[in-house]
């Protein structure tokens, strides 16, 4: 499945821990939500599985771990030593 695979593509070997398509219930105290609803478009409910798994959107990150996989596409591909992404991915972001 789509989470099994970014989870031990990409996730793991860059250590993004706080990241996926769901907030486990230990860590919804760390969720950053907004106060009242007002009429904006409702927002992802990310305390539960998606039915649902889409490429496009739907992964909850902690800025930590954005980061880290920023510097990734920065350095080329790799991130301390861990290569994810390689010379015949460049075009992905080499422009």
């Amino acid at each position: 499945s789509l989470d099994t695979f970014l989870k031990a593509g990409i996730f793991e070997p860059l250590k993004m821990v706080d990241t996926g398509f769901w907030v486990p219930e230990a860590d919804w105290p760390r969720i950053a939500e907004p106060l009242k609803n007002t009429g904006e478009p409702k927002l992802i409910d990310v305390k539960s599985p998606p039915q649902f798994l889409a490429g496009g959107h739907g992964l909850v990150s902690t800025a930590g771990d954005f980061l880290r996989f920023c510097q990734m596409l920065l350095n080329g591909g790799a991130l301390h030593g861990v290569q994810i992404f390689g010379a015949k991915d460049r075009g992905i972001y080499d422009r």
